[in-house]
């Protein structure tokens, strides 16, 4: 059975997010970030898939991430050096890249660059050169705000442009309600 003809069991994600287990404390932070985000119409972009909150144990996790593939919209990479060793992530690349060819593929460099960060299958995979645009989260690039807003703009196709805007305007939100409670304390 090829897997377009399998039917799909089990939730939907928005995403699944590729990662070393190296880069767990970013990964972990990203999922959380992402679940939580509240797009402008009110809705949230979870459920998004990380192994460890998502899988039960199991007697054949391959398996269970290949399910858990299937069923994700769009493949989400954690690129670092880490990531670029690990055959888990190589495997799941390939097998998102295979079988899922419309389904985009969103790069989170944290570490190094990226021809030392992105595995293989990012860039090459059957013959075909890819180029993949990374949300740059290293210190000095976009960094971890503007990262975040990139990954959200690929996630829920809103413009990159309008989540900034928005993003700022809720920072200046935040700081005149500390202001603004400041100066009630004071008074």
């Amino acid at each position: 059975m090829a897997y377009d003809e399998a039917p799909i069991e089990g939730p939907r994600y928005r995403a699944f997010i590729s990662y070393s287990h190296a880069d767990a404390r970013f990964a972990t932070w990203l999922h959380r970030r992402l679940e939580s985000w509240k797009l402008p119409n009110g809705t949230r972009l979870a459920p998004i898939f990380i192994d460890r909150a998502e899988l039960p144990a199991g007697p054949d996790l391959p398996a269970q991430v290949r399910s858990a593939l299937e069923r994700s919209d769009v493949l989400i990479v954690v690129a670092s050096p880490a990531a670029k060793a690990s055959q888990w992530v190589a495997q799941e690349i390939a097998l998102f890249r295979d079988h899922f060819p419309e389904r985009p593929i969103l790069t989170a460099l944290i570490e190094d660059d990226p021809a030392r960060a992105f595995p293989l299958p990012l860039t090459e995979h059957r013959g075909q050169v890819h180029e993949p645009l990374a949300a740059d989260f290293r210190k000095g690039q976009d960094g971890r705000q503007l990262g975040l807003l990139k990954i959200v703009a690929g996630l829920s196709g809103l413009p990159l442009d309008q989540l900034v805007q928005r993003d700022a305007q809720a920072r200046q939100r935040r700081v005149m309600a500390v202001t603004a409670g400041a100066v009630a304390i004071s008074l």
